[in-house]
């Protein structure tokens, strides 16, 4: 039998969603206006990539994914956030 919901661990999608509402109050309390979620400006699309452990593992398919959706949103660039326990990483991406 399953424990109740009010005992089971937060799941890792929603402590990464409440970790990616601080990076985006942090990013937005500067001059930038962005909008809920992997948000974007009028030019870049930012994606929030969270994890509670000391690494975090990134592929040429997540960043080739991150730039097609940039691409479809008709945005000129993209940037990745990587929020580790005790760093954010910002880093725009270029393809070769």
């Amino acid at each position: 039998m399953p424990l109740p919901k009010y005992l089971q661990p937060k799941s890792t999608k929603s402590k990464a969603n409440k970790r990616e509402k601080i990076v985006h109050k942090h990013l937005v309390s500067g001059a930038l206006d962005f909008f809920k979620g992997d948000f974007s400006d009028k030019t870049t699309l930012f994606d929030n990539k969270s994890t509670d452990k000391k690494s975090i593992r990134v592929t040429e398919i997540m960043l080739d994914k991150i730039i097609e959706d940039a691409t479809v949103m008709g945005k000129e660039n993209s940037v990745v956030i990587l929020d580790l326990p005790n760093y954010y990483v910002v880093g725009r991406i270029f393809k070769k």
